[in-house]
């Protein structure tokens, strides 16, 4: 389990640690409309070995559509590292999104600030 809290303006946010040099712990805003992996600030950058992977396109809140460079890297989500795909932005904010979450339940509890993330355990066929 993965426990978050609310930031400043009620974004949930959790803890992703970024791989490259040495390991930095970043608090990271769940974005249920981001369904990529990881959206990082520019200014984290540096923290990851990011190797360039291709471009891609994204469609953005207010509809219009960008290319943008993707790269992978290693990240560390409820204790597994894992290469993930990785784009950057100008914003001060690094996004966790869909694709991350794809087998877990997401708590909000916006009364304590609270925010948990459970990973479902996968069945066996």
């Amino acid at each position: 389990m993965i426990l978050g809290r609310l930031g400043k303006d009620l974004e949930p946010t959790v803890p992703l640690i970024l791989h490259g040099g040495r390991a930095q712990r970043i608090a990271a805003v769940l974005d249920t409309g981001f369904s990529d992996y990881v959206c990082l600030s520019r200014a984290n950058q540096r923290s990851m070995s990011l190797r360039p992977v291709g471009r891609m396109p994204y469609e953005l809140a207010d509809g219009s559509l960008v290319d943008e460079d993707v790269f992978l890297g290693e990240v560390t989500f409820d204790g597994r590292r894992q290469r993930v795909l990785v784009t950057l932005t100008n914003s001060a904010d690094s996004l966790v999104g869909t694709a991350l979450l794809r087998d877990c339940q997401l708590r909000i509890d916006f009364v304590r600030g609270r925010v948990e993330v459970h990973r479902e355990k996968r069945r066996r066929a």
